[in-house]
């Protein structure tokens, strides 16, 4: 039995002592595709590529190219998509080697990929499912809770003081102004952290410039924020009976 196109191949390139990496590096020929080539799978590629690899190849080791092809012709023959071997059983037996690899580290991150979308669904999906199993809260016609001022109780009058006092902490800088029986004793910003005591026989008169910033003692009795933060209280005047609070600009 006469040898094989592949075997012809292989022999003529042993007896140039080359190897299937030097072949590929003078015929630009995949190591694959050589070795598909020599081991007579030419039912792996299409007619027209196998036909242009192997003269290219045969032209390199020197074979007689006419005689190569039409030995390739008599033996093969297309059908369909695919290269049908007419004859040579050998060569039909053997197992293709020549699949489509994948890099590992490129599975390996497609795995990855795939495995990080499935738990992000599952994730999802579960927190829908509690969010469903939650009591549905009914809103309130005033959820809105107001910040109110507490006025102090009128006293007896054994009970009122001898002066209008009133004492200031600063949880922010303020302005502020503080008029004590009409006359004006301070006037700028009130640092944060700063306390201070004012008395009066009449009244004082307060106007602050970040109310929600403002605690206050009036009387002896401590009050809730002046207001909102940022929000301009004017003339809070306090007495010996209380105090009356002035509107916001």
């Amino acid at each position: 039995m006469s040898e094989s196109i592949g075997a012809k191949l292989r022999q003529a390139r042993e007896a140039k002592n080359l190897t299937l990496e030097q072949a590929y590096a003078k015929t630009k020929i995949h190591v694959n595709i050589l070795q598909a080539l020599e081991e007579d799978r030419f039912q792996e590629q299409s007619l027209i590529y196998l036909k242009s690899f192997l003269k290219i190849y045969a032209q390199f080791l020197k074979l007689d190219v006419d005689a190569l092809m039409q030995e390739f012709k008599e033996l093969y023959q297309p059908k369909g998509s695919e290269v049908v071997r007419k004859t040579n059983p050998k060569a039909q037996a053997k197992t293709s080697s020549f699949k489509f690899k994948i890099d590992p580290k490129v599975f390996k991150m497609i795995v990855v990929v795939v495995v990080a979308a499935i738990l992000l669904f599952i994730l999802i999906s579960f927190i829908k499912f509690v969010k469903s199993k939650l009591p549905v809260r009914q809103p309130k016609q005033e959820e809105v809770v107001k910040e109110t001022i507490v006025k102090p109780k009128p006293l007896s009058e054994e009970r009122k003081p001898k002066f209008a006092k009133l004492s200031i902490r600063a949880t922010e800088n303020s302005w502020l102004q503080v008029k004590l029986d009409g006359k004006t004793i301070f006037e700028g910003t009130f640092k944060k952290n700063l306390s201070d005591n004012w008395q009066a026989k009449e009244k004082i008169e307060l106007s602050v410039g970040n109310a929600g910033a403002i605690q206050a003692e009036i009387n002896g009795q401590i009050l809730s924020p002046l207001g909102k933060k940022g929000e301009v209280i004017k003339n809070i005047v306090i007495t010996r009976d209380g105090f009356s609070l002035g509107k916001g600009h």
